[in-house]
């Protein structure tokens, strides 16, 4: 499992029908009008043009008004001609988004995709074992809310699979699921003093992973940034403290589907759940505190914003209005959304999933 790399190096002119010379590439039928950039033409990108030297690419610089252009260079793009303007030594291309839609008629790939892979674009970043542990931090230190991270680590490798088939320019079949094994541990203290307040904060953000995967000549350029962090759910009505502590220990699959018409959840895994309160002061009408420890997968089709997938553990307390007692839980919660405007097609909207929402108290 691992991206079709060695197939973009075979591609050495732009013209639609041209051989990949790689058998890796799947049978497609893509648009007339498409012309993929060889990877060694420098191009200077803009958010509505494309400009690049007149010398050693005349080719290059009889494209037309309404011809899509595809390139794999930094994190990709996919437009459409709007206009070419002779600038001397330069051809400027106006230009505007196109959809995949536009570009493949028929086509599918069917790759793993996998960010820990020894192989990649030279000019990228790929990561092994993403792994964070952050130790005495106070994270917020306002007039209503103290928040102590004695710790907070999470290890995961993740390997992300990204299918995609297309028929007649519709969307037919897509799959995004992260695997992964992930071990968390959340140790922090609250001290909240009245109001509601939902923070969160960022404690780690990969460099963009930048892979593709090939539909006949198209190139399919895909980004991930995987971020960590904490999100807080806090509600208080008078002074109090509490230090919450859990543990995770999971393997599991994660995503959506689209299938016959219809988005479906993936959310498969084994999962072990420990926490404790070991500190609770309360001197209060009302505490609800829910903690989350996250790990967020983004994905980008070209520059355009694709699917998240969000998963981790939380550790919760409630002192209800009225009540005496002080409840706890552990739990592991997921969720799938984001947008998939790139394919230009009749397809649903992309749905927000909950995945996960599996706890068990805190004794």
């Amino acid at each position: 499992m691992r991206p079709l790399l060695a197939c973009w190096a075979a591609i050495p002119v732009v013209a639609i029908g041209l051989g990949l010379g790689c058998s890796a590439a799947p049978p497609a039928a893509t648009d007339e009008r498409v012309t993929v950039f060889p990877a060694e033409v420098a191009l200077e990108i803009g958010g509505d043009h494309i400009a690049f030297a007149r010398a050693g690419n005349e080719a290059l610089a009889t494209r037309s008004a309404g011809d899509l252009v595809v390139s794999a260079q930094g994190e990709g793009f996919l437009r459409r001609v709007l206009a070419v303007r002779d600038d001397g030594d330069r051809i400027v291309l106006d230009t505007e988004p196109a959809a995949l839609g536009d570009a493949v008629i028929d086509g599918d790939v069917a790759e793993a995709l996998a960010l820990n892979d020894d192989e990649g674009k030279a000019d990228t970043h790929t990561l092994k074992l993403i792994s964070v542990d952050v130790r005495g931090w106070r994270a917020i230190d306002s007039a209503n809310l103290t928040v102590d991270v004695h710790r907070a680590a999470l290890s995961l490798v993740p390997t992300l699979d990204l299918d995609l088939a297309m028929r007649g320019r519709h969307l037919e079949h897509f799959e995004a699921v992260l695997s992964t094994q992930l071990d968390a541990d959340l140790d922090l203290e609250v001290r909240a003093r009245a109001g509601t307040i939902k923070p969160a904060i960022t404690l780690w953000r990969s460099p963009p992973m930048i892979f593709y995967q090939q539909i006949g000549i198209v190139p399919v350029v895909e980004t991930a940034v995987v971020s960590v962090g904490v999100r807080l759910e806090i509600t208080a009505r008078g002074d109090s403290r509490v230090r919450l502590k859990g543990s995770l220990r999971s393997v599991l699959a994660a995503g959506l589907r689209y299938v016959d018409g219809r988005w479906q959840r993936v959310a498969d895994g084994s999962h072990a759940l420990s926490g404790s309160l070991p500190a609770a002061e309360l001197d209060v009408d009302q505490l609800d505190v829910r903690a989350y420890l996250f790990a967020q997968l983004d994905v980008k089709f070209y520059d355009i914003a694709g699917p998240f997938i969000n998963v981790g553990p939380y550790v919760q307390v409630d002192h209800p209005l009225g009540g005496d007692e002080l409840s706890g839980q552990v739990g592991l919660y997921g969720e799938v959304g984001g947008a998939l405007r790139v394919f230009g097609v009749r397809v649903p909207a992309l749905p927000r999933f909950q995945l996960f929402d599996v706890a068990r108290p805190v004794f």
